[in-house]
Formats: C-alpha cells, structure tokens, sequence
C-alpha cells in the first residue's frame, strides 16, 4: 500500500483520538473574560484527571449514577447505595411515598417545610405551601411556600457536557488527514498534526463565547515557531523559518493595525492568534500568507453576510472571528503543502 495512504489514514486516527479530548477543555475555557475557568460539571462535581483535569473525555463520573435534586446536588439513583454523608431514598411499591432520610433526619425545603412524598405513577411531589401539578400522566414540580422557588422533580443528570465529542473528534480527524494528504511524508507534518486539535479548541472556545484565550493562541505561536524551528534542521522539509518567523510578526502587525483602527471589528485576541497562524502559513511563503489571509477574511464575510440574510444578525452584531482566521489559515496550508 502507497505511504501516503498509511500517512493518511494514521493521522485520521491521530486526531480522532485527540478530538476526543477537545470537549473537556472546550467546556473548561468556554467562560466570560471575568469568569474563571470552569472545575466542576454543570451537576457541581469537582472535575479530576490528569493536569489537573483538562485531559479527559467530557464525562461525569458522578453524573452518571445520580438523579438531580431540588437542591441542584445529586443523589444516588435508587438502587444504589447511599454515598456517605449524603441522604438516601427508599421507594415502596408503584403508590409507595418516597422518604428522604440520612444525618439530618427529614429533608426539609424552605425552613419549615414537610417531608418530601412522590405517589404513584403520577409524579407529583408534595410539599407544604402548595404543589403546581404537571400533565396527565406527566412531571409535577413543586413550590415551596415561603421562598416560592421552584423544585424540579428528580430525574437523570446527564453523563457527559460540552460540545459533541462525536462531532469534534470527526472535525479533528478529517483536518488532520486532509493535511496528510496533501504534505506526505515531509517533516513538517508533525508540526500540524500536533496544532489540530488546538486549533479545533481555539475554535470552538471562540465560536461559544468570543473569546481566544491568552493560554491558548501565545503557546500557539511559541509552538508553531519552535517546532518549525526543529524542523527546518531535518531534511527533506518544503519551507522556510525565517519566513515563518516574518509571516508571523507581518500577519500579528497587520491585525494590530486593524485593531487600532476598529478595536470593536478586531479583537486583541484575533491579534495574538494571528501571530500562531502567520508562523504556520509564512512556512510556505508570502504568497501561502497572502492566501490564508483572504480566505479568513472571505470565511467570516460569508458567515456575517449569511447571518444578516437570514436575519439573525444586524450590520453591527458581533461575531466570532477566530474560527474563520483559523479554516482560512487550513486552505491556505492545504494549497501549500500541495504546491511544495
């Protein structure tokens, strides 16, 4: 079998498995600039793991054995033991009330609310100060008299959170064998394989929230230029450092200018990541830089143009320009490691 295809579809299975781990961090760093990075799953659990938790499947541990609560904390789902420390629940018969029991003794909502009873196959859950019922056959919730929150009914907490692990790991494995593809065995292949999946991050981080960043997009254009650096020491290689190192300074110059000039069109961010993207596409050379430049531009263009059409947009809204920098920067490696 020809080596590019082995070239090929090794690395779909590369980023296939590192696309796997890009909904964790994705969901970790998709927060508000004055919010600090997420550590617990949308249940509460402490996220764990290795670096402190950022490498890992978008899973739940906790999650996937436990029901919610009206105290948004999660219990074990019955028929499991009780975790200690936490209250247990006993269910009789199809009509059997269900009693909340363990240190405390009852559970209590509001102060001096009663005991929690679900009956039947109805689904209502009765407390004192009065119970909104759901549809026939359906949900009930409860509301509390004195502080008039509302209780949703215990169901199943979801297992996993972020965006689709499915969707991005089939992302990063189709990016990472379309660039194979076209560089073959020439070292620099292992510069980009190894970028994907922060790029797909970046992405999807940007496209969430609007919002690069700094951990992300400098590690990036340190990286780009230090691995390109090693690389251009092996031979057999098709481009050039020094002008991976000025297609960098350009292309993050370029986009600081813009953003003096229009800091509300161009975030500081899109500047920071230009310097990543300008290292990788000035490997090739300027015309690669020129090239990669335009299709962002014209990427994000579309998007905005598109989002105006359909009228989910004004001429004014906002919108994340980092994804679009980032697919115009992959056309713009595909045509050059092609042409190399």
């Amino acid at each position: 079998m020809d080596l590019d295809v082995w070239l090929t579809g090794g690395a779909a299975l590369w980023g296939a498995a590192a696309g796997l781990l890009v909904p964790r961090a994705a969901y970790r760093f998709s927060v508000r600039p004055e919010e600090t990075w997420r550590d617990r799953c949308p249940e509460g659990h402490l996220i764990t793991g290795i670096a402190g938790g950022w490498l890992g499947l978008a899973r739940c541990a906790a999650c996937g054995g436990s029901v919610r609560t009206s105290s948004g904390s999660s219990r074990t789902s019955p028929g499991a033991p009780p975790e200690d420390g936490d209250a247990g629940e006993a269910v009789s018969g199809n009509a059997g009330r269900q009693t909340v029991s363990g240190d405390a003794g009852r559970q209590t909502v509001s102060g001096d609310a009663g005991r929690q009873a679900v009956s039947g196959n109805a689904g209502r859950q009765a407390m004192s100060g009065g119970v909104e019922g759901g549809p026939s056959g359906g949900e009930g919730r409860a509301v509390s008299g004195d502080a008039g929150c509302v209780v949703p009914t215990p169901g199943r907490a979801p297992a996993s959170y972020g965006p689709s692990t499915p969707l991005l790991s089939l992302t990063t494995a189709l990016v990472c064998a379309g660039l194979a593809f076209v560089t073959g065995a020439r070292p620099e292949l292992g510069v980009w394989l190894l970028l994907v999946p922060l790029g797909v991050l970046l992405a999807v981080v940007d496209f969430t929230v609007q919002r690069l960043p700094d951990v992300l997009t400098l590690p990036l254009a340190g990286a780009a230029l230090a691995l390109l650096g090693v690389v251009a020491a092996v031979p057999e290689h098709a481009g050039d450092w020094l002008t991976a190192l000025f297609g960098a300074l350009a292309l993050g110059g370029g986009y600081f200018v813009l953003f003096l000039v229009n800091p509300n069109g161009m975030g500081f961010g899109d500047v920071k990541l230009a310097l990543g993207l300008g290292a990788l596409l000035g490997w090739y050379g300027w015309s690669v830089v020129f090239l990669g430049t335009f299709a962002g531009f014209l990427f994000g263009g579309l998007y905005g143009m598109g989002l105006v059409v359909v009228r989910r947009a004004g001429r004014k809204t906002s919108i994340p320009f980092g994804p679009f920098l980032i697919a115009g920067a992959y056309v713009g490696l595909l045509i050059g490691a092609y042409a190399a």
